[in-house]
């Protein structure tokens, strides 16, 4: 549910992760298209205990009834129910929304026009050039701006931007 998972993470949680996980996943369109994954021990035909259970004559029909209903009991309790996996769902796609605004909101407002066209930190030039748009031009004006982004803003075909960019090459 972690809005900054990458796609290869949820690639491999839809094919390896428990059944939640998968259940998450295919609710948000993510599902494991390799099929599903096999024990290693149940595909050569080693038995596991619920058949050792069931092929062992000493043990009595009633005891043996109890254990498949408790294992069966068990089972579905552990697995939660379609309401539950959607009610999740839906509380932490609220929260993952609710903290991308904050987020946004208080990082807007520290970027200025002042601050694009002063600072010579590559971090906060990217940061700027991400998240605040309407500073492009002013971006493209900072004499410390690296190569790699000038290109980038270039690439945007912005008009003030590029007017910005063909003057400096002047």
């Amino acid at each position: 549910m972690n809005p900054r998972a990458y796609p290869g993470l949820k690639r491999w949680l839809a094919e390896f992760g428990d059944e939640r996980a998968r259940t998450t996943l295919a609710q948000m369109g993510i599902i494991n298209t390799a099929g599903p994954v096999v024990d290693r021990y149940e595909e050569a035909g080693t038995p596991d205990n619920s058949s050792n259970l069931a092929t062992n004559s000493t043990v009595k029909p009633a005891v043996k009834q109890s254990v498949e209903q408790s294992s069966e009991q068990a089972e579905q309790e552990s697995q939660p129910s379609t309401d539950d996996v959607n009610q999740l769902f839906n509380v932490f796609a609220q929260e993952s929304q609710q903290l991308q605004n904050n987020t946004q909101q208080e990082s807007s407002p520290q970027y200025t026009p002042e601050l694009a066209l002063n600072t010579s930190d590559p971090a906060i030039m990217h940061d700027i050039a991400q998240y605040a748009p309407q500073l492009h031009v002013y971006l493209a004006q900072n004499p410390y701006i690296y190569p790699e982004l000038l290109n980038w803003l270039a690439s945007l075909n912005e008009p003030q931007v590029t007017a910005v960019i063909q003057q400096r090459q002047r």
